[in-house]
């Protein structure tokens, strides 16, 4: 299942996409180092990013639909996605180039999640890192692999969606 899509419309008008990330409650601007200035904000899941030359839309269509990433949402519903996001921003996002596209999907398992990474870790074809002993990151060139036990995540938002199933048993891929 998708995760997060990050897009780079061709065409769009720099004043209107300002105006609008000026807008936003979280808007922000920044200079790079080059001198650029870097416009951010962002508004129900989508984030915005501007420059003179360019915009990146970066958004997670799961949250879009159900307001949170633990429950997958169905590819068949992107479409819907995309046409609210180019009714908001006056832009069109259909034919907009992808930059980036990370899948994810949440997976149940027997064991408790660590006992995946223990294992997982002796692989050795990817540069491995681990995050505070609950994330394990596989590298290779440009391509990432990331493993981590969703059910803390579910936890420490109080999300209230496996029920029946101990929050330890599930694993975001």
């Amino acid at each position: 299942m998708y995760d997060t899509i990050t897009t780079k419309p061709q065409k769009y008008s720099y004043d209107s996409i300002s105006a609008l990330i000026d807008s936003l409650d979280d808007a922000s601007v920044k200079f790079n180092k080059d001198g650029t200035m870097l416009k951010t904000g962002s508004y129900n899941h989508v984030r915005l990013f501007l420059t003179q030359g360019m915009l990146a839309v970066n958004f997670n269509p799961n949250k879009i639909i159900n307001g949170t990433n633990e429950i997958d949402a169905p590819i068949s519903s992107l479409n819907d996605v995309l046409t609210s996001l180019e009714d908001w921003l006056g832009i069109d996002l259909h034919n907009a180039p992808v930059s980036r596209l990370d899948f994810g999907k949440t997976i149940a398992v027997c064991e408790k999640p660590h006992k995946y990474i223990e294992l997982l870790a002796h692989c050795s074809r990817a540069k491995k890192s681990c995050y505070e002993n609950e994330t394990l990151v596989f590298a290779n060139g440009i391509k990432k692999i990331m493993f981590y036990d969703k059910g803390l995540e579910i936890e420490a938002k109080k999300i209230e969606l496996f029920t029946s199933t101990a929050r330890s048993q599930f694993i975001k891929v």
